[in-house]
């Protein structure tokens, strides 16, 4: 559950993006509702929403927290 909560921006940012193409610039397949600059403004603007979004609803894992005490970028090998 706690990784479905996670992951939930990603469906969300995909939705959104395929709506933003499709109300964009009709030069790229869009109907012409933003038009350039308004469309380049608006993606700005949703994609840093998405970012935060993303960046708070991640957790650190028993690895990460593992790699974080080593040190290194790499796991020691279980034997």
């Amino acid at each position: 559950m706690k990784s479905l909560k996670a992951g939930m921006w990603v469906p969300v940012f995909v939705i959104v993006f395929v709506i933003l193409s499709y109300i964009g610039g009709t030069s790229f397949g869009g109907i012409g509702i933003l038009s350039f600059p308004l469309d380049l403004i608006v993606v700005a603007f949703v994609a840093l929403i998405f970012y935060f979004w993303s960046l708070y609803s991640g957790y650190k894992t028993e690895e990460i927290v593992e790699i974080g005490t080593l040190g290194t970028q790499y796991l020691e090998e279980e034997k």
